[in-house]
């Protein structure tokens, strides 16, 4: 029987949140033991085998996989054989996607049943074309893929392994289909389903086909399709003025399974009932679904029925074999009851949704509960926690469920664990995060899900229990997830694998782009298998002391988090302690470390080498050098062989590198020689050479009455006698350094000379001069 209630009052006072922690705890223990999740039955090997999951409640059904607590450690299991299923929908500031070389294939979500990942897309095909589109393209300087612009297209279904990536079988209708514009909101993104052995897909101009899941096999194909003649009327309309389909907002759903009865909506308003045995139409309602809206299943007693809301808030409760209404409801919503795509996800015949508020913009979050002669409010939190009922707001899945437990990410950024059947706030965080989905015992949330790929997802991992909340280890994938504006493209989770569309782009600017990529998430047992001393190789001084660590990794290359029992020894060259701590002797030379580790009875060993200096000396010979002695080569040497540098300190000569040359004069020259040591070698003790340079036993010793100089003293200008003409005449400090050069043209200025005592240099003659 109908029944219609118009403008149905809800009083219910807002609920506290003082539930008693005790009789909380022993009603989710309750639960847990029941196990009262009411899974599809159909759902094999823990699926997630429809657009929100096993439940319709974005919550995959536990396998008892334990996951990682560290997401950054997921790894990459493949990337898809096929690498050409397109990027899902662009976002505005990229104009849609014509400048990134890759071809839009909508945005439906993958799914996972018994194995294999199904993914339903298309791609545009045919000879017409959109020219304005396409020339106002390349007038920007874009460099568009062709295929972006056509008006037709291909429809396509892939099955893809789930162990391995590759392709196991793959549908395509050629110019069977119609390209459809991927604005903002609009766009296409029908998500297949899988049940029962079977999968089914639903093309963009309508046709409905059925396959057997494994095989590819086609079962059936429904005669009338979805909508067909509304559908192609849209293409020849786009044919004829030459302009791709813009999209639509009521392109968006997934495909249902109730009492199997496909549930599916009818690219309008309405939603249709088929027979999986042939494809023949039950019944069609109109004017039931909100745009972007995916029914809800919600199992009442034995039965399952179809919850539906549409422009109007009007909530319908549907039977799935004969499409009767059991009841609808009107005033129930704010502007987002039915434009979620999963409108309403519930808990068995539980569901949270949002009604309009006293405030402006602000929904308020409520449970109700579904019976068979209506729904009936259970609980109504107040304004402080609230859900924007804005537009933008309205696609966006933002709560799960777990238990009875809601785990909810309203729009009032707050992070929050609801009791479905009270309304007590369990526990309550800051958190900016959307999509909330559950995978075995973990929340998961996505950082910003409805920008991809222009703002790189993030994703944290929270424990699900509300007495114990603990948020773990987040992880940013390595490639750019392809998403749904505003409508999501869900990731899916199966067994600990995650799968996403990406949006990688293979052989740019005008080559394939979009593929699936599947990741790890199982925490396996770690299992010691590499173990490091660090520093392998150190070179270190002699009677010093370094520290030595090491890194204990797992079978994937992670770090172990027992750490090892470690042994520590040395061969020789010093004594290290149990922490790893190593003292070197002072004798140089080439030792090693040596360390044992030990985790849960596995032994492993590493050996570092280390280099203690050696220590050097400096020994020069004795030289005889007199007043006429040649130039010649200083030979001191080093005990490592490394070469010697040489300094002038002071006296009567002159040195370039090692070559010493006297100036004839006699005195001490006094010479530093180093050695600075190098990567075996510590810096030598500088070694002071002194060498006497003694008169010639051929040369009388020179006087001022034989070498004439007057004045002497002088303040300028002086005259020498005795000289040949032209003779060169040098002056030196009383340093040996040679400060002028003259000829000999009777008289020399000393004006520009410093006062001080120098040396006039003649021949093999020298004599003293004093410069006042």
């Amino acid at each position: 029987m109908l029944r219609i209630l118009n403008n149905l009052k809800w009083s219910i006072s807002d609920k506290t949140h003082n539930f008693e922690e005790k009789n909380m705890k022993k009603f989710i223990l309750s639960i847990t033991i029941i196990a009262l999740y009411g899974y599809d039955i159909l759902a094999q090997d823990y699926d997630w085998p429809a657009f929100s999951g096993p439940n319709g409640n974005m919550s995959g059904a536990p396998s008892g996989t334990y996951l990682l607590e560290e997401l950054s450690y997921a790894k990459l299991l493949w990337s898809s054989e096929e690498q050409d299923l397109g990027r899902g929908k662009f976002t505005t500031s990229e104009d849609n996607g014509s400048n990134t070389g890759v071809s839009s294939g909508g945005h439906a979500s993958p799914v996972i049943y018994d194995g294999l990942i199904y993914v339903s897309y298309f791609r545009g095909s045919g000879t017409e074309y959109d020219l304005s589109m396409y020339n106002t393209a390349i007038a920007n300087g874009e460099t568009p893929t062709p295929e972006f612009y056509r008006i037709r297209a291909d429809d396509l279904m892939v099955a893809i392994s789930l162990d391995s990536g590759k392709t196991v079988w793959k549908k395509q209708y050629p110019q069977s289909g119609m390209n459809i514009w991927m604005g903002k909101r609009d766009g296409w993104a029908v998500t297949p389903i899988a049940f029962g052995g079977k999968v089914f897909h639903l093309t963009t101009l309508g046709e409905l086909y059925c396959y057997h899941a494994k095989t590819g096999a086609q079962i059936w194909k429904s005669t009338n399709g979805i909508n067909k003649t509304y559908m192609q009327g849209l293409l020849s309309a786009g044919l004829s003025a030459q302009n791709i389909n813009g999209g639509d907002i009521n392109f968006n759903f997934g495909l249902e399974e109730a009492d199997g009865i496909l549930i599916v909506g009818d690219y309008q308003q309405g939603l249709y009932g088929i027979d999986t045995a042939n494809g023949a139409e039950l019944w069609h309602k109109t004017g039931i679904r909100r745009g972007c809206a995916t029914p809800t299943i919600v199992p009442v007693g034995s039965k399952k029925y179809v919850l539906i809301a549409n422009n109007s808030s009007q909530m319908s409760l549907i039977d799935p074999v004969n499409g009767s209404y059991l009841w609808q409801v009107n005033n129930v919503g704010g502007n987002t009851l039915g434009d979620i795509p999963a409108s309403m996800f519930n808990y068995k015949d539980v569901i949270v949704h949002t009604v309009n508020s006293s405030v402006a913009g602000r929904g308020s979050i409520v449970g109700t509960r579904i019976t068979t002669s209506g729904p009936q409010l259970l609980w109504k939190l107040d304004t402080t926690y609230y859900h924007s009922v804005e537009w933008d707001q309205g696609p966006r899945p933002w709560y799960t469920v777990k238990d009875s437990i809601f785990y909810c990410l309203p729009s009032c950024g707050k992070l929050l664990y609801i009791h479905g059947y009270t309304g007590n706030i369990l526990y309550e965080s800051i958190s900016s995060g959307d999509l909330p989905m559950i995978f075995e015992d973990r929340l998961f949330t996505c950082s910003d899900l409805y920008h991809a790929p222009t703002n790189q997802n993030s994703f944290s991992q929270y424990t699900t229990d509300p007495y114990n909340v603990v948020k773990l280890g987040g992880w940013e994938p390595p490639h750019k997830n392809s998403g749904g504006y505003d409508v999501p493209m869900i990731h899916c989770y199966s067994n600990g694998k995650l799968v996403f569309r990406s949006a990688v782009v293979h052989n740019p600017p005008n080559g394939k782009g979009g593929d699936l990529r599947c990741y790890d998430l199982i925490f396996h047992p770690q299992v010691f298998s590499s173990f490091v001393i660090e520093p392998q190789t150190i070179i270190l001084n002699a009677s010093t002391t370094t520290s030595y660590t090491f890194s204990a990794k797992d079978q994937a290359g992670i770090n172990m988090k027992k750490t090892p029992q470690i042994t520590w020894s040395v061969s020789g060259g010093g004594i290290i302690d149990t922490n790893g701590v190593l003292t070197t002797a002072a004798t140089g030379g080439d030792y090693f470390v040596y360390a044992t580790a030990v985790i849960d009875s596995i032994t492993l060993h590493d050996t570092a080498t280390f280099t203690i200096k050696y220590n050097q000396s400096i020994s020069c010979p004795s030289f005889t050098v007199f007043t006429n002695t040649p130039a010649f080569d200083l030979t001191c040497t080093a005990t490592s062989g490394l070469p010697v540098s040489y300094s002038k300190i002071s006296g009567p000569f002159t040195l370039s590198g090692s070559t010493f040359t006297a100036l004839g004069v006699t005195g001490t020259a006094r010479i530093t020689v180093s050695q600075p040591g190098n990567a075996y070698y510590l810096p030598a003790t500088n070694y002071l050479l002194n060498i006497t340079i003694q008169l010639a036993t051929d040369i009388e010793p020179v006087t001022n009455k034989e070498l004439l100089i007057s004045p002497n003293p002088t303040d300028g200008l002086i005259n020498i006698s005795k000289l040949y003409p032209d003779q060169p005449i040098e002056i030196y400090s009383v340093l040996g350094e040679k400060i002028a050069t003259f000829r000999n043209t009777g008289s020399i200025d000393l004006s520009s000379l410093a006062k001080g005592i120098y040396f006039i240099k003649a021949g093999n003659r020298i004599s003293r001069i004093i410069k006042q």
